[in-house]
């Protein structure tokens, strides 16, 4: 007797057929990871937050460096002129004929000539290129850069990303002007004052706002405080409070270091014009 067929009006499957009334499957448990990993992935995530340290960005100086002569000229004569002189001299001695000696005695005297401006040029080009290589003066100093470098490093891992953003756009603005800054004259466009709260910025400012914020204990800083006004901000609040002070401060003074720049050729733009008017 064969056995009998199945209905073909039923399936059937390894898994439930309805999966809405199927039991759910418990989720996969992420693996764990060790506080030591995750506060080493913070920092590092920190640190790119925050780029590259202010020293070592502005810790070369740009050279001013004027237009180099071309020496292959002045190589080429310095060859040739002996070469030149040494033929007049085969030509003027013994002298064979009056013509003889005149063109050996002109020979003689364009390769010494010619040997002599060699030398002297390149003399004074050498003049040129030690006096125009001289190093700007840095716009900040060094070792307030470096000071203020290990206040952010310490700073890098316990502050919240909203905070590391507005220190790298501080970062950013002062690598900005710092060439402007190593040029700038002191005039009515850039005052002494301003160049003084630049500098202030970086040597006293902004790590006084850091420090202070890390004296705070890591509980409290988002503690409201008791009292009206600032008094009632917390740690926190008060440190993204100053950070946008002194963001606005620089991009006040990074303004005031273009129009400076810019000066030269707001005069030619003048002078153009009262020509064109003139004519």
């Amino acid at each position: 007797m064969s056995a009998p067929r199945p209905d073909p009006r039923y399936a059937s499957a390894s898994r439930p057929i309805n999966l809405r009334t199927a039991p759910r499957e418990a989720p996969a448990v992420p693996p764990q990871v060790h506080a030591s990993v995750r506060q080493r992935l913070q920092s590092t995530h920190a640190r790119q937050l925050l780029g590259t340290p202010l020293h070592r960005q502005l810790g070369q100086p740009p050279l001013q460096t004027g237009p180099r002569r071309p020496a292959s000229r002045r190589h080429a004569v310095l060859g040739l002129a002996p070469m030149v002189a040494l033929v007049g001299a085969w030509l003027a001695w013994p002298p064979s004929t009056p013509t003889a000696l005149a063109a050996g005695g002109l020979l003689v005297a364009g390769g010494l000539g010619a040997a002599a401006w060699a030398l002297v040029d390149g003399h004074r080009a050498r003049q040129a290129r030690a006096g125009s290589a001289a190093p700007v003066a840095p716009a900040f100093d060094m070792q307030a850069l470096v000071r203020l470098d290990a206040v952010l490093e310490e700073l890098a891992p316990l502050a919240p990303p909203a905070t590391l953003v507005q220190l790298g756009e501080l970062k950013a603005t002062l690598v900005r002007v710092a060439p402007l800054l190593a040029t700038a004259p002191v005039n009515e466009l850039f005052t002494l004052d301003d160049r003084l709260y630049m500098a202030e910025a970086v040597r006293r400012y902004l790590p006084d706002s850091l420090q202070g914020w890390l004296q705070v204990p890591a509980h409290l800083r988002d503690t409201p405080g008791d009292g009206d006004g600032d008094e009632a901000l917390s740690a926190q609040a008060l440190l993204d409070r100053q950070l946008t002070l002194l963001q606005a401060e620089l991009h006040q003074r990074e303004r005031k270091l273009g129009r400076g720049a810019a000066a030269k050729l707001l005069q030619q733009q003048r002078f153009l014009a009262a020509k064109h008017r003139g004519g």
